[in-house]
């Protein structure tokens, strides 16, 4: 046994040496047809780090939680009930700052709108993001609150075992506590409004409704129970992309069927992409029901107008794009892209938002840049319209995110201090 875990770890890291861009062709599921092709994607064609063309600064603006980490990491397996050798760190995490953070290593600048207490904490995140490249321009302090914090234990692998989170004050983010920042130009300006489940669901609503017509929205749903705040938007086609993982698209899935208005509707098309959905064992019945459950509750109007994006993370088989484009309306096509497994894993605490950070990055960077032939429509005055994002340019985007989620996991950090667009355009198979 000990032999084959030795081979398996060394065909891990030749995996690494030459990480694929995509090492299986695309599965597009047709719904109603029953018909199942495949179809290559273009390579991506990012500038080369050298390259003119790269921007500095995109156009982002991310609306979430920023809290105190303090991360504990046993030394070896965890003893319930006593007292465990180990680690003890304290950061600034939380998934909107880490997506944040993230998009500022890679040269974004990202507008930040969250909310801090009154407690003095905000100041040293000023302090932070000033240093880091983020921009606080929407960080409002809530007399008498206290700021976030979060505390997590980590098994001697780096794996959660459990986690508890103080987060009363982005609780107390009003829409009219932001309102001020909503009416500001670099929030109308944004191509994309990255927005976490930290946040009510009726700030959820109010960006949605607030964006530009050519602004689109990701939301990053945190949790099983907090990824329901971003429900409502979602059947209004107000979010565009969606990143849960299995447990929080069941969750999901299940609050669209409780309050979906046409039941018998949404249960016809789910049959059809249960029967279709095979993705070579990836995905299983109830995982491509839950896909067709979150699809079907879609305003049609909005689903005839733009695209929408359920990125599903499942950990070390990889990341599943599924996809619905204005262009097919009766289709849901799915991608797979391959897991780059780490030689080794030191946390795997932010890693999801830095799949985020970084796939929206790699958008915007493609979205700018003229080498690239598959970028998305553009509006009138020359902005472009990540609401109209093709499937080719989004899986391109998913495997940027992917290789720095890999880079994240051997760091200590929630975002690894290593990631840079160099870093992230350095591999061949990206140019």
């Amino acid at each position: 046994r000990g032999m084959q875990q030795a081979l398996d770890r060394l065909g891990r890291v030749c995996m690494h040496l030459s990480p694929p861009l995509l090492t299986e062709p695309p599965l597009e599921i047709r719904e109603l047809a029953g018909v199942v092709r495949q179809a290559r994607l273009d390579p991506c064609s990012f500038p080369s780090p050298s390259s003119s063309s790269v921007p500095q600064s995109l156009p982002i603006v991310v609306v979430g939680g920023v809290n105190e980490d303090i991360i504990g990491r046993a030394s070896a397996r965890v003893e319930r009930g006593t007292s465990n050798i180990g680690t003890i760190s304290e950061t600034w995490g939380g998934v909107g700052h880490n997506i944040a953070l993230c998009l500022a290593k890679l040269g974004a600048s990202p507008h930040l709108i969250t909310a801090m207490g009154s407690d003095g904490a905000e100041k040293a995140l000023f302090k932070h993001c000033e240093a880091e490249g983020i921009k606080p321009t929407g960080v409002v302090c809530v007399e008498g609150e206290r700021s976030c914090r979060y505390m997590a234990l980590l098994d001697h692998e780096g794996d959660l075992i459990a986690s508890i989170a103080d987060m009363k004050a982005i609780q107390r983010l009003t829409p009219s506590l932001m309102r001020p920042f909503i009416s500001a130009p670099w929030f109308s300006n944004a191509e994309m409004v990255v927005i976490d489940g930290n946040v009510t669901q009726e700030a959820i609503d109010h960006v949605c409704v607030a964006v530009s017509p050519h602004t689109a929205v990701f939301f990053e749903p945190t949790s099983n129970a907090k990824s329901v705040r971003g429900v409502p938007s979602w059947k209004k086609g107000g979010i565009h992309f969606v990143s849960p993982n299995e447990h929080e698209l069941r969750t999901m899935a299940r609050h669209v069927s409780e309050t979906a208005d046409d039941a018998k509707q949404t249960n016809a098309t789910v049959t059809s992409i249960q029967a279709d959905t095979t993705l070579n064992g990836v995905l299983s019945a109830s995982v491509s029901r839950d896909l067709g459950t979150m699809f079907d509750a879609i305003d049609a109007r909005m689903k005839a107008l733009e695209a929408y994006h359920v990125v599903l993370t499942m950990g070390s088989r990889g990341v599943v794009l599924a996809s619905s484009l204005p262009t097919r309306r009766n289709t849901v096509s799915v991608t797979l892209i391959p897991p780059s497994l780490a030689p080794y894993v030191t946390s795997t605490s932010g890693a999801g938002d830095t799949l985020v950070g970084a796939t929206v990055w790699a958008l915007l960077t493609q979205n700018h840049s003229s080498q690239h032939a598959t970028t998305p429509k553009k509006t009138d005055n020359g902005r472009a319209n990540l609401r109209k994002c093709d499937q080719a340019t989004m899986s391109n985007a998913l495997a940027v995110g992917v290789r720095a989620a890999r880079m994240t996991v051997m760091s200590p950090h929630s975002v690894a201090p290593a990631i840079s667009a160099a870093a992230m355009m350095r591999d061949e198979k990206m140019q």
